[in-house]
């Protein structure tokens, strides 16, 4: 009697995927790229692939209010700072509540301290120390970048 071996086969799509995920490893190590950051390959609403080429440093700046956090938060091609904030809050290093998206994009409260209205605190941020005149969703961001957002009053810079 002869034995048969078993050959395994994989469908044509596990291979491609495989093999994807392998090369961005690759070029990870090659770019000298945060490896974990690397790994953590998303997919949108729209199924396309997101892919993470490193980190931004977000922090938050409660004026007292909460605890201050600091977190390092995957960025990829096409991150704003409200996918930023986004990521932070699906790592659960934060909740926040916000309305609208793009250019419409509002935070309203970061970890339940909320935005007063008028000329009482509310939330701004800045990006690589820059204050930001823009919708938090329109905002690009690159990965080195950092977002400081800080409960306070508004006060524009001087020109």
């Amino acid at each position: 009697m002869v034995k048969q071996s078993k050959t395994l086969t994989f469908p044509p799509t596990l291979l491609m995927a495989f093999r994807f995920r392998f090369g961005l490893l690759i070029l990870a190590f090659a770019a000298g790229c945060d490896q974990s950051a690397m790994l953590d390959v998303e997919r949108s609403d729209s199924a396309a692939t997101e892919i993470v080429a490193g980190t931004v440093q977000l922090d938050i700046d409660f004026a007292g209010e909460a605890e201050n956090l600091s977190v390092k938060v995957p960025c990829s091609a096409d991150s704003t700072v409200f996918t930023i904030l986004q990521r932070a809050a699906k790592m659960d290093d934060l909740q926040f509540d916000s309305q609208g998206s793009g250019s419409t994009a509002f935070v309203h409260s970061i970890d339940g301290v909320m935005n007063a209205g008028g000329r009482g605190k509310n939330w701004v941020y800045r990006v690589n120390d820059l204050l930001v005149n823009e919708s938090c969703g329109l905002k690009g961001v690159v990965p080195g970048d950092q977002i400081k957002w800080k409960y306070g009053e508004y006060k524009p810079e001087a020109d």
